[in-house]
């Protein structure tokens, strides 16, 4: 992957992660324009989160100079009177015909409960709170004054610090991470990237090399 000189963040990096990440986020236009789409839309509690958010911290903070694409742009958002994956579908329509090309994944958190099998989230919150890991359970919007707003019910310092951490909420939440871990081979992508999960013998905390997720 081709690296190269990007702009240096802030020396408040390391005290201010979300600060920091707040930066990467208004340098990369490619991004903002996504926001600006997705406010445009003028969902309930919207936001764009998971890989497209993380990916481009991530290439940002190893200095690539060409970006990892996201599979998909996922914007979440909640909204319990319109809670059917045929609206999410239609979303996706306007939101291409405002940004065309963009493979965009709109998922109301509303429902998406029934596919975890667990009681009704109250928020967009709430839902990114139960996501596998924590470092992609991080989102943003932009505000109507043009700020750039964060929503990570479990911070951003597993983000910033480029961790794969498994969010222990359910009982197989470990596996479940470590299948995801080995399938996205996120390492092999960003080498910088460290992978953890919960070891179920001895209940602790421990690194995994890429060799062990089958890299």
């Amino acid at each position: 992957m081709p690296r190269g000189p990007t702009a240096p963040l802030d020396p408040g990096f390391q005290r201010d992660p979300k600060a920091a990440l707040v930066e990467i986020l208004a340098s990369e236009p490619d991004f903002m324009r996504l926001l600006e789409a997705v406010r445009a839309e003028r969902l309930p509690d919207a936001w764009i989160a998971a890989g497209a958010l993380r990916n481009r911290v991530w290439d940002r903070l190893h200095g690539f100079t060409v970006a990892h694409p996201p599979g998909d742009v996922d914007v979440v958002y909640f909204d319990r009177a319109g809670a059917a994956p045929e609206i999410d579908k239609a979303i996706e329509a306007r939101l291409e015909n405002r940004l065309p090309g963009v493979p965009w994944e709109v998922v109301n958190q509303a429902w998406i409960h029934e596919y975890n099998d667990e009681a009704p989230y109250v928020s967009t919150k709430d839902a990114l709170s139960r996501w596998t890991e924590t470092c992609t359970s991080v989102a943003a919007r932009l505000g109507e004054r043009d700020e750039i707003e964060i929503l990570s019910p479990h911070g951003v310092e597993d983000l910033m610090a480029m961790i794969g951490r498994p969010n222990l909420v359910f009982a197989n939440a470990a596996e479940v991470f470590l299948e995801r871990m080995a399938s996205k081979r996120w390492p092999r992508r960003w080498p910088e990237v460290r992978i953890l999960t919960l070891d179920q013998s001895v209940q602790s905390l421990w690194v995994r090399s890429p060799r062990e997720l089958g890299q």
